[in-house]
């Protein structure tokens, strides 16, 4: 076992380099679960906003009725100078200025000049514009339906009033919380680390000089490979089994349900690619320094392209036809499935449809793994 304990040798002095990535996902992944409790809801968000009434009529005066009923209103003055400090420093989200005739606009039927605002381009001015939008077109029914401005709006503020319990359903019979993101890196995390880790312990069994001394003497290659490949089990196994000890610390019980349990075997085979993978890599004649390059590129184009950092149903088809071909896709695929996220109900037969899919990915690589190994060989000769 003279090449085994040589491997664990090698190893030992690469745990720096295991232990860093180790460290910063451990610290995301507790940040992740600082807020354990998962909202569901939707609150929401009141504004600060300014209003200039130049109608001061009763239309005008149930609109700003209207405003502070879902917003705050704050005062910052009337000129130009004042409203854009006052949204330069956001004391206010929007700054508002109701026309003059405005009420005989809304009588005689039009909505066009009502307003002028002055705001910024985010998502609050669009938020707040969509409630006035609302607001005046109901007021617009009302009055030709034959009631009178004021009338008309205080049946629109009744209108918007009206609100109705919302219930999110998940696929999922078991909820795993925060647990479902701290998987859902993993697949990152593992392929970096394993490349990282495992692929320069390998490459230096595969340098010309000791390869040659190796091959020289009376140990069968058979025995140097199946060493060799119980080194690369022994390292993967150990770094498997650190990030789920950090799972149980993380989440406890979450970890042991149904989910969790399933959860877990997809992890544990999408290890076994990213070991896989690192062995590939180990194979080419790759300088020990730009192995971390070739870590990212593995780990960061992956987790993009397949939906880690950016979720599936966020990416184009074009996208996610070509994710198809890489093993993380199918990872998400089963970990989005198990707690419920996206457009696929769980069943156990798409579930070990995807991790059979996950395992072919890893027979491929292996395979590739033996193919170049055997090529190698024949050209050394």
């Amino acid at each position: 076992m003279q090449v085994f304990k040589t491997f664990l040798k090698i190893a030992v002095r690469k745990i720096p380099s295991v232990i860093l990535y180790f460290v910063i996902f451990a610290i995301i992944a507790i940040l992740l679960s600082s807020d354990a409790e998962q909202k569901n809801g939707f609150e929401s968000t009141k504004l600060s906003i300014s209003v200039h009434d130049l109608d001061n009529t009763t239309a005008s005066h149930e609109l700003i009725s209207f405003i502070e009923q879902n917003h705050t209103l704050v005062d910052v003055g009337e000129s130009d100078e004042q409203i854009t400090d006052a949204l330069f420093y956001h004391t206010i989200n929007y700054s508002l200025t109701i026309n003059e005739g405005f009420e005989q606009k809304l009588e005689s039927g039009e909505t066009d000049g009502l307003f002028e605002s002055v705001k910024d381009e985010d998502y609050q001015a669009v938020f707040f514009e969509g409630q006035l939008e609302q607001y005046i077109s109901a007021v617009s029914m009302y009055i030709a339906q034959g009631m009178d401005a004021k009338q008309a709006c205080n049946e629109a503020s009744l209108l918007s009033s009206i609100s109705t319990d919302v219930t999110v359903e998940s696929f999922s019979q078991d909820e795993g919380g925060y647990l479902m993101y701290f998987t859902q890196y993993l697949a990152y995390i593992f392929i970096s680390i394993m490349i990282v880790g495992l692929s320069p312990i390998l490459a230096t069994f595969n340098k010309p000089d000791i390869r040659r001394r190796i091959d020289s003497s009376s140990l069968l290659m058979s025995k140097k490979t199946l060493q060799l490949i119980l080194g690369s089990l022994v390292v993967t196994a150990i770094v498997w089994l650190a990030f789920m000890l950090l799972g149980i610390a993380l989440y406890g019980s979450e970890m042991f349900t149904k989910t969790g349990v399933l959860t877990l075997l997809n992890t544990l085979v999408y290890i076994v690619i990213s070991m896989g993978a690192a062995m590939l890599v180990a194979q080419f004649d790759i300088n020990e320094n730009t192995i971390p390059m070739v870590s990212n590129v593995f780990g960061m184009g992956m987790s993009f392209l397949c939906g880690v950092f950016v979720p599936q149903n966020l990416l184009s088809s074009l996208v996610l036809g070509i994710a198809k071909f890489l093993p993380a896709y199918w990872f998400v695929k089963a970990n989005n499935m198990l707690y419920g996220v996206g457009d696929t109900a769980f069943t156990m037969t798409k579930y070990l449809t995807y991790l059979g899919i996950e395992l072919l990915f890893a027979i491929a690589l292996f395979s590739a793994v033996m193919a170049v190994s055997r090529s190698k060989m024949q050209t050394s000769e």
